[in-house]
């Protein structure tokens, strides 16, 4: 299964911007599933975006409904 991906519906939602990101800036996303509940198809992830110096650029949480 992947998360998020097409069928996922985000629940809700918490994100923080420490840092700004910058034309010409290079990202990358990480997103963690941190518990799931099978008989429901819900679930909680953290997600952490860091630019090509891996200073945290965003970092969140959400809660995940996989229909």
């Amino acid at each position: 299964m992947d998360l998020p991906g097409p069928g996922s519906v985000f629940m809700s939602q918490q994100w923080s911007f420490p840092k700004p990101v910058y034309i010409g800036d290079t990202i990358i996303a990480t997103g963690t599933v941190t518990s799931w509940r099978v008989g429901r198809s819900m679930g909680s992830m953290e997600f952490n975006v860091e630019n090509q110096h891996g200073q945290t650029v965003l970092k969140g949480e959400a809660t995940v409904f996989r229909a």
